[in-house]
């Protein structure tokens, strides 16, 4: 029988793909009709802010490719192009394992459930939050399998087709520098067509050893001259996962206690992002692995090793980076869930499919019961963070709005007390001495759900994540809604800020109202030291951490 082309196996996985496209618009689809925005995507849309010198110059690169660069982001682009990506990376990995095990049974089956794991993550959720990146990340996935695939392509006949090795290194350049969390998808996709390719065909310990030998070196070749590049022009600013690691704040044991919480997370339902169903994924995985191993008399015993270990790795990918970082991690980064999950379900379907459960014997019987269970199981995971990716959204959308009337509001106020006899007395210059304190309490909704970054305004995560004085990230927002505010100090200024304001006017701020009660908004004043500020109190804890005691 003639093998199959790529064209004729999309063509044959047509209602398969348009079945993961409607997923993809019912987990997703929100983000085609809304204006919202969040943090990093509001500096973007001004035209500031690069990833360039912090190791990530593959998301500069693909967004001046599409049209996103700084100076041209377009947010409506940006959410059509994430919606497709999004869409386009299960079908490339489905058209990478196709490549690597050829036709099956399952193949179908296999791919819908690989779509359907993937795509209904609410990781993608948090990771789709930063616009300004997400098209470039979903893309660098896409072209993650497109690097894998040359590279396998390459090994299978390095005499004729050398050519695709140096193609697939230099994609590894795109999807590496894209996102970090790419190297790691890489090298799980690797192992699940290792998987994959060695249920088709049986390898002697050798071959096995040569095929991981070969992926080995041009994943090193890859990382190795991305590290040189970025090492070389883009790392000014130093490699900004490297700051986020645990180890040395929480020792050895702190470490491993919170990687086990992690763990221990994931086997139980844990909104918003873990429905306690992956273990038990994993577990049907291993347990038919080790079936169908166990029943192959031919096979070598190294090779069945080699597949445990490769199996093994797939089942503990999620848990990578947590390991690398000494505990939690910001929920963007997680995207091996979806993906080593996805694998996990794919391998899985392509084992059911081997068995035909025919008769009334007891085993045929176990098998329909356990297809059944497995089905069920698959389906409720879905169902269940399909609950978690629209909760994410409707959060979002709810922490935007009133974000947004918070925004109108203040604009409105500060610009009627800069007009106001007020502020007569003061110098022109301290018209824009205007300082934000806190940030506004957003009402109770039974509805939302929090996850790193969603439920939070940009004015909470700012002060969250450092107060300025400036408070850059509030202004930026405010100015893409169309209410600009302008907060100037000089050196000395801000110097005096930081040391005197409290000790000056504390107890004067402490005695206002908050927003959105009349008052929040006063001119406070020192005629002997001479500062002036135009105090906006939001919320009531503003005290900066370095004025409490």
């Amino acid at each position: 029988m003639k093998k199959k082309t790529f064209r004729e196996w999309l063509f044959g996985n047509r209602w398969i793909m348009v079945l993961i496209g409607v997923i993809t618009l019912l987990a997703h689809g929100s983000i085609l009709f809304t204006q919202r925005f969040g943090i990093d995507t509001d500096a973007i849309m001004l035209g500031m802010y690069s990833f360039e010198d912090t190791g990530r110059q593959g998301l500069v690169w693909l967004a001046e490719l599409m049209g996103l660069e700084l100076g041209r982001f377009n947010l409506y682009l940006a959410q059509v192009l994430t919606v497709v990506f999004l869409f386009l990376a299960p079908v490339a990995f489905g058209g990478l394992f196709w490549l690597a095990g050829g036709e099956g049974r399952g193949d179908k089956a296999a791919l819908a459930v690989l779509g359907l794991s993937f795509i209904v993550s609410p990781f993608w959720a948090a990771q789709i939050y930063f616009l300004n990146q997400s098209a470039q990340v979903l893309l660098a996935c896409v072209l993650t399998a497109a690097a894998v695939a040359l590279a396998e392509t390459a090994r299978r006949d390095i005499r004729r087709r050398w050519f695709m090795l140096p193609g697939a290194i230099a994609l590894m350049q795109l999807t590496f520098s894209s996102y970090q969390v790419l190297l790691l998808i890489y090298a799980v996709g690797v192992a699940a067509v290792f998987l994959i390719s060695s249920l088709k065909e049986y390898r002697t310990l050798r071959q096995s050893f040569l095929w991981i030998l070969f992926h080995g070196g041009s994943f090193a070749a890859g990382f190795l001259i991305y590290m040189i590049i970025s090492g070389a022009f883009y790392m000014k600013e130093g490699d900004y996962l490297a700051g986020q690691i645990l180890w040395g704040q929480v020792g050895l044991w702190g470490g491993l206690r919170n990687c086990c919480g992690i763990i221990r997370q994931t086997m139980r339902e844990t909104p918003p992002f873990y429905t306690g169903w992956y273990a038990m994924f994993c577990v049907v995985f291993l347990a038919l692995l080790l079936y169908r191993l166990f029943r192959e008399k031919e096979r070598k015993p190294g090779s069945r090793i080699l597949m445990l270990l490769a199996a093994l790795f797939l089942t503990a990918s999620p848990y990578a980076f947590h390991f690398l970082y000494g505990g939690e991690i910001v929920d963007r980064m997680r995207l091996l869930m979806p993906f080593g999950q996805g694998c996990i379900l794919y391998l899985t379907v392509l084992l059911l499919g081997e068995w035909k459960p025919e008769g009334r014997s007891l085993r045929a019987m176990g098998l329909r019961v356990l297809l059944l269970f497995f089905a069920a199981a698959v389906v409720r995971d879905g169902v269940k963070n399909l609950s978690f990716c629209t909760r994410l959204y409707y959060t979002d959308e709810y922490v935007f709005a009133h974000a947004s009337r918070v925004a109108a509001d203040l604009y409105r106020d500060i610009r009627a007390l800069q007009q106001s006899p007020e502020l007569e007395a003061f110098r022109d210059t301290s018209r824009d001495n205007i300082v934000l304190l806190g940030y506004p309490h957003i009402p109770d909704n039974p509805v939302c759900i929090d996850g790193h970054t969603i439920g939070r305004s940009i004015f909470e995560v700012e002060v969250l994540t450092g107060n300025t004085l400036t408070r850059d990230r509030s202004r930026y927002f405010m100015r893409n809604l169309g209410y600009p505010i302008e907060i100037s100090f000089s050196e000395g200024e801000a110097a005096a800020f930081y040391a005197y304001f409290d000790e000056y006017f504390g107890a004067e701020v402490d005695a206002m109202p908050c927003y959105p009660d009349p008052g929040y908004i006063k001119c406070v004043w020192d005629e002997e030291t001479g500062m002036e500020y135009v105090a906006v109190k939001l919320g009531a804890d503003w005290r900066l951490p370095q004025w409490k005691k």
